[in-house]
């Protein structure tokens, strides 16, 4: 039963689960400067150019690691979402 003083719905609970789960298959497979990027921008709603100061990156690079990022994630996330659709 979802608690309603959590804030949050179970659906929307459920979704962030698998979010988080598909973070943390693909953390891994990239490297530190890409993986702050995409934190700061997607995660973080930072600022593209301000998010690519503190790594050395220029703004398209954070654009451009982010976009690498999503595309894996959306691969982990159908595997992920296919799966619980068969059990």
């Amino acid at each position: 039963m979802h608690d309603r003083h959590s804030g949050g719905t179970w659906a929307a609970d459920y979704c962030e689960g698998i979010l988080l789960s598909g973070l943390h298959v693909i953390r891994g497979e990239f490297e530190p400067n890409t993986w702050a990027a995409f934190e700061g921008v997607y995660l973080g709603d930072g600022d593209p150019a301000e998010v690519g100061r503190r790594p050395g990156l220029s703004r398209n690079a954070v654009y451009i690691a982010r976009s690498r990022v999503l595309a894996r994630l959306r691969e982990v996330l159908r595997g992920i979402i296919d799966d619980e659709a068969i059990q």
